[in-house]
């Protein structure tokens, strides 16, 4: 393989520390590198299919088209078989040309397995719902029948806080072409790709693993007090005979800080980037 083509993947060797590099966030919690992957370490996929995986130091990413990223996991998945799956690389770069129509391919090359992290969805069920009891909790002794509706609207109105804050979505692919080259042989979309790297001694693509990117925009106050206080005055409103004192205001506050930064760690608010496939680890055959 030839020197990489990016820093960051001769560097960064685990979803983890792939995460930090490309979207200013450090997670803290949960593995993230997903079904299909033998090394939670390295994030290296089951040797399935094809021949070894090898890292993909130099093999380029993929920017996804517009229609791609806005529309989702599974079009995504689709454009990055297209693009990868059965074409050749050699000169330090991928080529796809030889395949006909390749970004609008309908056909599912090949297997694919997915594992999405909506950091929004993590936080309502690893630190929202946690402080939504600890209320319930603290509230029943005082007002029994009102700490279910003050409850409730709590857990609402911090979803809200919450979900406006944090739209940030990060996809685990593993993607391969079973039938490998004898198959390629008797298919008019791949036969001319063959024929190529005949002529160019190629290597060609016969699976796929890495992370696509489909948002990253994160307010990093969202583990501040004042999202906690924010959304307690809004569920209380009407109801402040019944409510919490100062000293349960900022227990919660401290455990909502400490439940997000023990999830994520953001290091900046990072906007309008392009949706794009980074390739960790490849098959050649």
């Amino acid at each position: 393989m030839l020197p990489c083509f990016m820093a960051f993947a001769c560097s960064s060797g685990s979803g983890t520390s792939f995460l930090a590099v490309r979207t200013s966030i450090t997670m803290a919690d949960g593995l993230f590198c997903g079904a299909g992957v033998v090394d939670h370490e390295t994030c290296r996929p089951g040797d399935f299919g094809g021949g070894s995986w090898q890292p993909a130091s130099n093999v380029p990413p993929f920017t996804l088209s517009d229609f791609g990223g806005r529309s989702g996991v599974r079009l995504a998945a689709a454009e990055i078989r297209a693009h990868y799956l059965g074409s050749l690389f050699y000169d330090g770069d991928l080529h796809s040309f030889c395949k006909p129509h390749v970004e609008l391919d309908p056909r599912a090359l090949g297997s694919t397995t997915l594992q999405e992290f909506d950091l929004a969805q993590m936080i309502e069920r690893r630190v929202i719902r946690p402080l939504t009891a600890q209320l319930h909790e603290a509230l029943v002794s005082r007002s029994p029948s009102e700490a279910e509706g003050i409850t409730s609207r709590f857990y609402d109105r911090l979803t809200d806080e919450v979900n406006e804050r944090v739209q940030a979505r990060i996809v685990w692919f593993v993607s391969r072409y079973q039938g490998g080259v004898s198959d390629m042989a008797h298919d008019d979309y791949l036969r001319g790709c063959l024929r190529e790297a005949r002529a160019h001694e190629a290597a060609v693509v016969t699976g796929v693993a890495g992370y696509v990117v489909l948002d990253n925009q994160i307010d990093d106050t969202i583990s501040s007090a004042e999202v906690v206080y924010r959304s307690m005055d809004r569920a209380t409103a009407g109801y402040e005979r019944v409510m919490y004192d100062d000293g349960l205001r900022s227990r919660m506050a401290a455990h909502w800080h400490a439940g997000v930064t023990r999830i994520a760690s953001v290091r900046m608010t990072r906007q309008e980037m392009t949706t794009t496939a980074w390739p960790m680890w490849v098959q050649f055959q």
